[in-house]
């Protein structure tokens, strides 16, 4: 089954709870992504940021494969920036032994003066949902 995981904290890094909320996140997610790939199921996220839920879910996932040798795919859906590239690439450096993290980039179209994504996100999840 593939599941897609995806939030944050709710304050800004200057608000004085950011600190206690991203702890908090850190620790639930990475228990969560932990616990999907033990279960053998993939994970679906976007953010590769410190921060996002999506980010600790994937180092939980990424750090339970990588010690048990068991075998999930984290899916990174990302728009195909520099900066999301680079800390892709930080991912892979920190994880070199594991195989299954994958990175989806979106390269981003200019219309109508809007930022779209090569794909249809409200498809994707539909589809997503449906493996």
């Amino acid at each position: 089954m593939k599941i897609f995981l995806i939030g944050g904290v709710s304050v800004e890094n200057s608000d004085p709870i950011y600190a206690k909320q991203k702890e908090d996140l850190n620790l639930s997610m990475a228990e969560l992504g932990g616990s999907i790939a033990k279960a053998g199921h993939d994970l679906l996220v976007c953010s590769p940021f410190e921060g996002s839920a999506d980010a600790a879910a994937a180092i939980g996932a990424l750090s339970m494969t990588s010690h048990s040798g068991m075998e999930s795919d984290i899916e990174f859906h990302h728009p195909d920036t520099a900066t999301v590239v680079a800390q892709m690439q930080g991912l892979k450096r920190r994880f070199p032994n594991v195989r299954g993290l994958n990175a989806h980039r979106d390269r981003l179209q200019r219309h109508n003066g809007l930022r779209l994504g090569r794909t249809n996100w409200a498809q994707n999840l539909l589809h997503a949902g449906s493996s």
